[in-house]
C-alpha cells in the first residue's frame, strides 16, 4: 500500500490473520488526504487486480468482478482461482470516504462466493471512518 500511495497517505494499517482452516486473511489500508486521492488509489488497485484476470492456462487468476455497496462504502471483489480453475480464496478493493483498502483471502478453498462476500462486508465495516 505504501508503494501504491507513494508515501502520500495520512495513515496506514495492515494486518494478517491466520484462519482456523488452512488460509490467511491479509488486509492493508491507507487514509488519503482527500476523496479525489482515495478514488485515484482505488482505481489503481482495481487495475492491478484486473490485470490478473487473463492469465495463461494453468496459472492462477481472478474471476469476474462483484460489486458490494453499503452505506459505509463500496467494494469490488473477485474470486481467486488456482491453476486448475478451482476457487481458492479471493481479493477485494474497498473504499469508504478517504480510506482505501485491499483484502486478500489466500490458501482457503471455497466454492461459495458468499464466503468471500461476507469477509469483504466485515472489512468494509472496519474501514468506515
Amino acid at each position: 500500500m505504501r508503494g501504491l500511495t507513494k508515501g502520500g497517505a495520512t495513515a496506514y494499517a495492515s494486518v494478517n490473520r491466520t484462519l482456523d482452516t488452512a488460509g490467511m486473511l491479509i488486509e492493508s489500508a491507507a487514509s488519503a488526504p482527500s476523496g479525489a486521492e482515495a478514488a485515484t488509489w482505488e482505481q489503481q488497485l482495481v487495475a492491478l487486480v484486473q490485470a490478473c484476470r487473463d492469465e495463461p492456462a494453468g496459472h492462477w487468476y481472478y474471476g469476474p468482478a462483484h460489486t458490494l455497496t453499503t452505506a459505509g462504502g463500496t467494494a469490488r471483489w473477485y474470486s481467486a482461482h488456482n491453476g486448475d480453475g478451482a476457487v481458492a480464496g479471493g481479493v477485494a478493493v474497498l473504499r469508504s470516504g478517504t480510506r482505501v483498502a485491499v483484502v486478500e483471502l489466500t490458501g482457503r478453498p471455497t466454492d461459495a462466493p458468499a464466503s468471500v462476500e461476507g469477509l469483504v462486508t466485515a472489512a468494509l465495516k472496519r474501514l468506515r471512518p
